[in-house]
């Protein structure tokens, strides 16, 4: 299923050198900390939305990031 968040956390995605992207695979069922994209993309590849790939916290995306939900095939 591939690396998932885990934890109580926060992960915080900064950075938009080279169009910097940060790809997150696999369920978030058992993240509860908080998401930041301050800048910078953030993708996350999961194939079914209820597998919370970003955990069950709060996501927030600043003027300058971007989040990006790519459907695994």
């Amino acid at each position: 299923m591939g690396s998932a968040l885990a934890g109580t956390g926060s992960l915080q995605k900064w950075g938009n050198t080279n169009n910097n992207v940060m790809t997150v695979y696999g369920s978030g069922l058992g993240f509860t900390g908080s998401v930041i994209v301050g800048q910078g993309t953030l993708s996350f590849l999961t194939g079914e939305p209820s597998l919370r790939p970003l955990g069950t916290g709060a996501v927030v995306v600043e003027p300058a990031g971007h989040g990006r939900d790519e459907v695994g095939e």
